[in-house]
C-alpha cells in the first residue's frame, strides 16, 4: 500500500472544554491548577525532532492515524524546569498575556487502508480497530496525558528510551546539527517509578550528556557520541521500566507541583 493513501479530508477542532470542579484533577480549572494571572513564561527552544534518522518504510505504511497538537509550548514551571505543554491545554490557563497559538487544537489524518470498524457497521471482527475509540485515545493524548519518552532512533527495534530531544536539524542528514537538551512534558513530571524515582531525576541525568549548544558534525555523530556516553545506560534503564508491569506511576500531587504559576 503506498503511504500516501491516506484520508486526505483531515480532521480538526478547537476545543472548549469547560471542566468543573468534581473531575478529575488533570481535568481541574486554570484557578485549581495555581496558574497565575500573568504573562507566560515562554522558553524560546529550536525546532526539536523527537527521533531521528529515516521512517522504516513498513511503519509508514501500517500506520492507522497520525496525529498532533496545534503547536507544543514550551514553558518554565514551578520547579524552575522548562517543559513542553500542548496549546490544547496552555490556551486554558488564565494568562493576561498568550503566547501565539496555531489555528487548531488538534490536526489528524488517518489512513483509509485500515480496517476500522465505525458505528453503523453490523458487528465488529477481532482484526478491526474502533474507528470512535481511535479518535477519543488520541484526543486525550492531545489534551495533555501523553509521554514524551520514545525511542531515540526510528529503527525496527526500540533499544533506549529519551525525552523529546531538542536538538537543531536539516533535512540534509549529514550537516552539522546543535544539541540543546531533551525535555519532557508535562505530564511527565508527574511520572515516578515503583520505587519513588521522579522521571524528572533521569531526565536531569540524560542532560548532563553534554553542554548545551554543542555541535556535532552530522547526526550520526551525535548519534555515536550519546550511545557510547555513560547516560546511554540511563535510556536503557527506562526502556526497562516501560517493559516492566506496575514499575511507573502517575502522581496526582507532583501535577499539581510542577504547573506554570507565581
Amino acid at each position: 500500500m503506498d503511504s500516501t493513501a491516506c484520508l486526505q479530508s483531515e480532521f480538526s477542532l478547537k476545543t472548549s472544554i469547560q471542566p468543573s470542579r468534581d473531575m478529575s484533577p488533570l481535568m481541574s480549572t486554570p484557578k485549581q491548577m495555581t496558574v497565575g494571572k500573568r504573562s507566560p513564561e515562554i522558553v524560546p527552544l529550536t525546532k526539536t525532532e523527537s527521533q531521528l534518522g529515516v521512517l522504516p518504510k513498513h511503519r509508514i505504511e501500517n500506520f492507522l492515524m497520525i496525529s498532533g497538537t496545534g503547536s507544543i509550548i514550551p514553558l518554565k514551571c514551578k520547579d524552575d524546569k522548562v517543559r513542553n505543554f500542548p496549546q490544547s491545554l496552555v490556551n486554558h490557563f488564565q494568562f493576561s498575556t498568550h503566547p501565539e497559538y496555531a489555528t487548531d487544537d488538534i490536526t489528524a489524518v488517518f489512513n483509509s487502508g485500515s480496517d476500522f470498524y465505525l458505528e453503523d457497521d453490523p458487528m465488529v471482527n477481532p482484526q478491526q480497530i474502533g474507528f470512535l475509540e481511535l479518535i477519543v485515545h488520541e484526543i486525550v493524548h492531545v489534551l495533555g496525558l501523553m509521554t514524551s519518552w520514545k525511542s531515540l532512533l526510528n529503527s525496527n527495534i526500540t533499544t533506549e528510551l529519551v525525552p523529546r530531544l531538542n536538538i537543531s536539524l536539516d533535512i540534509d542528514q549529514t550537516k552539522p546539527v546543535t544539541y540543546y537538551g531533551f525535555v519532557e512534558t508535562i505530564f511527565d513530571a508527574s511520572l515516578v517509578t515503583s520505587e519513588g524515582d521522579k522521571f524528572l531525576k533521569f531526565t536531569d541525568q540524560l542532560n548532563k550528556f553534554t553542554l548545551f549548544e554543542t555541535k556535532f558534525q552530522t547526526q550520526q555523530a551525535f548519534v555515536n557520541s550519546f550511545i557510547n556516553s555513560t547516560q546511554y545506560n540511563t535510556t536503557k534503564k527506562m526502556l526497562n521500566y516501560s517493559q516492566t508491569p506496575y514499575s511507573g506511576i502517575f502522581s496526582k500531587s507532583s501535577f499539581r507541583t510542577n504547573m506554570v504559576g507565581n
